[in-house]
């Protein structure tokens, strides 16, 4: 991964690192690894780190001025849960995730996973000479039909998702200030370290 993040430092203006990684279904929770290797590739050259994978939000973390998403959350799902109901595979992720526990659901027929993970988000950001110079999300939330809908700033969905990540970010120890502004929520990457 170094080699790798070094070779595109040096035809690139900005580097993304986007690992699919992580506990699935399990808000708020990081795999140890997670921050080593995203401290890594900021270290080799990384601009930006995107998590992917686990299904739900993560925490969100600024490492030396520069943002760690460790999970973007699901944005779009098409699974036909009806097919799959007898499964061995998903027997044992029910199994392994009850509280979050993939399953047919009636009213979303194509988006089977816990009410948590219909909170999601766009990533956002501004980039200049290079750097990355402003983080943020769009928050979102998962329709019936398993399609993400960008949330206005008066919907009570949209707090509820930004006060998650906030919440989600503080209980594992990251100092990172975010704010309203906008469309959106801006994250300070000017603020403390992790």
């Amino acid at each position: 991964m170094e080699q790798d993040i070094r070779a595109a430092k040096e035809s690139a203006d900005v580097v993304v690192v986007t690992p699919r990684w992580g506990l699935h279904f399990v808000p708020g929770t990081l795999a140890d690894y997670e921050t080593e290797i995203a401290h890594t590739a900021m270290d080799t050259g990384a601009d930006l780190v995107l998590g992917c994978h686990q299904h739900v939000l993560k925490p969100i973390e600024v490492y030396r001025g520069k943002p760690i998403f460790h999970g973007l959350g699901n944005f779009i799902m098409d699974v036909g849960m009806s097919a799959h109901a007898n499964s061995p595979a998903l027997r044992e992720v029910q199994e392994l995730y009850s509280e979050y526990a993939v399953s047919y659901q009636p009213d979303y027929p194509t988006y089977p996973f816990h009410a948590t993970a219909r909170r999601t988000m766009i990533a956002r950001f501004r980039i200049g000479d290079g750097n990355v110079t402003e983080a943020g999300f769009l928050p979102c939330l998962i329709n019936r039909r398993g399609q993400p809908e960008l949330l206005g700033g008066d919907d009570p969905s949209f707090d509820d998702i930004y006060r998650h990540v906030v919440d989600i970010t503080r209980a594992v120890g990251f100092e990172v200030a975010m704010r309203r502004e906008g469309p959106g929520i801006v994250i300070d990457l000017a603020g403390p370290v992790s």
